[in-house]
């Protein structure tokens, strides 16, 4: 893959999301229950906040200056915890205005990817049938489309569907099935389905594609 190829791919990205996005309708993204007791609005919130810091990982990266300070307090270092603080941060922000902020980190995101070097070392892995891609500045491996990579967009997915399916009608009168509930598993990260649909740990992108400086493959990689 090249900078021009690995554009498109997220420009294309971007649309099949903001598809998603309309499918579902503002009015609904604030009802909670998708995952624990975050609605849609508040995992946007927390796939936008992660992804500007994304950006300025990138940014600084492309540009040899040094790695940016956390977007969040600099005592928070488990995942749990900063993922504790932009759901406070966020919740109460409207949904237009967390949609309008997850618009905004992909529209900086492409300016950033448009920036690299045309000769950009771009390396794909293939994962369960899946292409993710990861740009190489010097020793640094950056994963530019975590924001649609994230499998938190697959979790959305499900839930609307499942939503969907349980409000239609019942053929012959019978009792629409139970809508989706994602509810948090203690002791370990991610979210575990009531109703089986998806499986606790794969709610989290695998933590060993995670951005890395070494070129590993480090299993011990936080999950966000």
């Amino acid at each position: 893959m090249n900078k021009p190829e690995l554009l498109q791919w997220l420009q294309m990205q971007n649309q099949q999301w903001e598809a998603l996005l309309d499918q579902i309708g503002e009015q609904r993204m604030d009802a909670g229950g998708v995952a624990g007791q975050w609605s849609i609005k508040d995992i946007v919130a927390h796939l936008a906040v992660w992804q500007r810091g994304l950006n300025a990982h990138l940014q600084a990266a492309l540009r040899g200056e040094p790695e940016p300070p956390p977007l969040w307090p600099a005592h928070l270092q488990a995942d749990d915890e900063v993922n504790a603080w932009i759901y406070a941060a966020r919740h109460a922000s409207s949904v237009r205005e967390i949609v309008n902020e997850s618009r905004e980190v992909v529209q900086q995101l492409l300016a950033v990817v448009d920036e690299l070097p045309d000769d950009a070392r771009i390396e794909t892995i293939h994962h369960e049938g899946r292409d993710y891609y990861f740009v190489w500045l010097g020793d640094q491996r950056v994963q530019p489309g975590e924001f649609f990579d994230h499998l938190h967009n697959d979790q959305i997915r499900s839930c609307v569907a499942q939503r969907e399916r349980a409000s239609a009608p019942v053929p012959g009168g019978g009792s629409p099935p139970t809508e989706p509930r994602f509810e948090q598993t203690p002791g370990r990260k991610g979210y575990a389905s009531t109703s089986g649909q998806i499986p606790a740990d794969r709610l989290h992108w695998p933590a060993r594609f995670q951005t890395s400086r070494d070129g590993g493959t480090d299993p011990a990689y936080p999950r966000r």
